[in-house]
């Protein structure tokens, strides 16, 4: 099933939750950000706390998007984890199952297979025309059948472009205020199987404490 977090830009994401969603979808990480130049920057890994590393090493007035994956198709390895490339300065995101495309490639998983044809739909294209490509109503209606009950994310340097399901914004009352409003791919891969609210909170505030007096010694 996977799971997506957008986190915009003057938002920072709490690695409590972080940790209690990599307990379900612990099967590697993918961050997109963006460069001073505009253009995505992709950074992958297996672990959780090389993943916690680098959010920590994100800037907080810059966007990012975050995929922690649950394998359901392909091999579980560095080569699977998202953002797949789909064309220099055009990566994919996905969070869902795509049942109709099967893989060309032992191991592939649906989403490397539609990042595969989604750059030879697009080859031959400038990177003007591939922007304005994934921005059309033509090429929504073309993935609509495949999307349907997911989500796929494509970032280029204009911002990103989302089809399919639409965005869950963490409520008041799902987690401790500091993620109210994060926008992630579904309601389901990231809750605690036994909640207990009283530890998340105390959890988010020692972050929160932490997070305060690094700005203040900057």
């Amino acid at each position: 099933m996977c799971l997506i977090i957008h986190k915009p830009a003057g938002r920072p994401v709490c690695p409590a939750f972080v940790e209690n969603a990599w307990r379900r979808n612990p099967h590697g990480w993918g961050v997109i950000t963006w460069g001073a130049d505009g253009e995505p920057r992709a950074q992958q890994g297996m672990r959780l706390d090389d993943l916690l590393a680098h959010l920590q090493s994100l800037p907080e007035d810059q966007p990012a998007l975050l995929h922690l994956r649950q394998a359901t198709v392909g091999s579980v390895n560095l080569a699977m984890t998202h953002p797949f490339l789909v064309r220099p300065g055009l990566w994919l995101m996905h969070n869902g199952s795509i049942r109709q495309l099967r893989p060309s490639q032992p191991g592939h998983s649906d989403t490397a297979e539609l990042a595969r044809l989604l750059g030879e739909l697009m080859a031959g294209l400038t990177d003007a025309q591939a922007r304005a490509t994934v921005r059309s109503e033509a090429f929504a209606r073309l993935l609509a059948p495949l999307v349907k009950g997911s989500m796929v994310l494509l970032a280029d340097r204009d911002g990103v472009v989302r089809l399919g399901r639409a965005w869950h914004r963490v409520a008041h009352d799902e987690w401790h205020p500091s993620m109210q409003g994060i926008e992630v791919s579904n309601a389901r891969t990231w809750r605690p199987r036994c909640p207990q609210a009283w530890r998340q909170a105390w959890a988010d505030l020692r972050w929160q404490f932490r997070h305060w007096k690094a700005r203040l010694a900057a």
